[in-house]
């Protein structure tokens, strides 16, 4: 039976010398191995709870910030390229198997974290058993007014760290008024965007759905269905264009952005470990 190890924190490098910090969580005898990639503008640390039912199940368990996040290097929320996420997760895999041996691992990634692992199996898929997503953000809610995307891709090239409000109301993320509470108070959490992350963002959206095929691995796609920060229907639309035979889908009636956080997290946590398991 496993058993839980001491947590550990501390630092690595991105392929390019960008200091990240990671959170991993082992256990002895481990089945797998998952790493988990937070969304935009928060950190791992929203993860514990997520760490620690993944450890009960078996697993071990990693979360990081990448760059510009938390307790990461990097201008905050600020990227040239969406690339740089993407090697940022590429070092988070290679951190794990160095831990894990042959282990099987899997991703899983909340909102632009689901975008960020899913534009990673792009190159890097066969390093992996499965993919979980929750409430990717392959598309937003809210269309982004026409005034506001053209300040965005005008700033990004004159004035690429310009910081735009990111729009999203803290109230909209879950259910759970303590989460909220949290959020908002919480320093590592900054309100606003760059110009260039904006574009950069947007460029990985449309190359998720114009190569979705090519993803392959088994896949499970959990989904707000009441996501007012990331668009439902562009995950429907991407999942359904996955090249996966072994594919889920399932959109949350009710639920809002941050499924792991509203008061049936228990449940869908439970779904998630029952999924990994039956791939091991």
């Amino acid at each position: 039976m496993s058993e839980s190890k001491p947590p550990q924190i501390g630092d690595m490098l991105s392929t390019d010398g960008t200091r990240l910090f990671y959170r991993w969580h082992p256990v002895s005898e481990a089945r797998a191995s998952v790493v988990v990639i937070h969304g935009f503008a928060e950190h791992s640390g929203r993860y514990s709870h997520v760490l620690d039912r993944l450890n009960a199940a078996g697993f071990n368990a990693m979360a990081f910030d990448y760059r510009g996040h938390g307790h990461a290097e990097g201008a905050r929320v600020y990227i040239d390229r969406f690339s740089e996420y993407v090697e940022d997760t590429r070092c988070a895999l290679d951190f794990v198997e160095d831990r894990s041996g042959r282990l099987p691992v899997f991703m899983l990634g909340h909102s632009q974290g689901g975008l960020i692992a899913t534009t990673t199996l792009l190159t890097q898929q066969q390093r992996l058993r499965g993919c979980v997503l929750s409430s990717p953000a392959f598309g937003v809610a809210v269309p982004v007014p026409a005034w506001k995307d053209t300040l965005g891709k005008v700033m990004a090239r004159v004035l690429p760290s310009l910081a735009i409000p990111s729009g999203i109301d803290p109230g909209d993320l879950c259910h759970d008024a303590g989460v909220v509470q949290d959020y908002v108070a919480d320093p590592l959490v900054p309100g606003y965007a760059r110009a260039r992350w904006y574009v950069a963002f947007t460029e990985a959206q449309a190359e998720v759905a114009r190569r979705a095929s090519e993803v392959t691995l088994p896949m499970l796609v959990l989904q707000g269905g009441d996501d007012r920060i990331a668009d439902p229907r562009a995950t429907e639309r991407v999942a359904a264009r996955l090249g996966s035979q072994d594919r889920t889908l399932r959109v949350l009636e009710g639920l809002f952005h941050e499924i792991l956080n509203e008061p049936e997290r228990d449940q869908l946590l439970d779904e998630i470990v029952a999924w990994i398991e039956a791939r091991l």
